[in-house]
């Protein structure tokens, strides 16, 4: 995660830099607070691993928590922290808290560290008894994975060590503490889909967003856990 990254590798990727992205992240970072978070906890300790620039923490902060960041490029975090924001530079897997967060906050984060076990301890020695993981990750319950299975190899990243489903987070969580709550898709690709989702999407595209969101079908997928030790 160079500065190259958040300029001409995200561009690549998403037809934008980082930060013409930054409307759009904000809203994501919105519906994030507004049907996760919020309705469960209304202010608390905040940490963000993974923080980029900072605009979730910006939104969080907003909305009434005590926000804290942490981001392995030096170019993000140096931006976040132009925006008044404690962001640290450094790995998740480097980092030594002094203290224990309401919540803890990780998009697209938990995948990329070879040693899972390793990952998930630390995520839950972060939070507070009855405190709460939100999170996104990449998801195997999703069209590209069930109906382009060659395609889902030739596009995974190298540098994503760990796939998960809502089923497997459900089973693999409580291992650690957690307890998952929900989970819902990050994004919808009824194109993508095969056999009954796409009949039900060719019959009745907001039919299949009601059971996509039931059954958390989607190549990308929003969560919350709590932690219940």
């Amino acid at each position: 995660y160079s500065d190259n990254y958040f300029l001409e590798e995200y561009s690549k990727q998403y037809g934008r830099t980082y930060a013409e992205d930054e409307p759009n992240l904000r809203s994501l970072a919105r519906r994030r607070l507004e049907r996760s978070l919020l309705p469960r906890i209304a202010r608390g300790d905040l940490l963000e691993i993974g923080c980029a620039s900072g605009f979730f923490l910006e939104e969080a902060r907003l909305a009434g928590f005590s926000v804290q960041g942490l981001e392995v490029s030096a170019f993000a975090a140096e931006q976040a922290r132009s925006r008044g924001l404690d962001v640290q530079t450094g790995s998740f897997l480097e980092y030594e808290a002094t203290r224990r967060f309401d919540v803890l906050a990780a998009f697209y984060v938990l995948e990329h560290f070879p040693d899972q076990r390793e990952a998930l301890e630390r995520v839950s020695r972060l939070i507070k008894p009855g405190g709460f993981f939100l999170f996104a990750l990449p998801s195997t319950y999703g069209p590209l994975f069930l109906c382009n299975r060659e395609g889902w190899v030739k596009t995974h990243p190298e540098d994503h060590f760990a796939d998960y489903s809502p089923r497997s987070l459900q089973r693999i969580l409580p291992e650690y503490g957690l307890k998952v709550l929900h989970t819902m898709p990050a994004s919808f690709h009824p194109e993508r889909s095969c056999g009954l989702w796409r009949t039900l999407h060719q019959l009745h595209p907001e039919l299949y967003r009601f059971f996509a969101r039931r059954f958390s079908y989607g190549d990308t997928m929003d969560g919350i856990a709590l932690k219940v030790c």
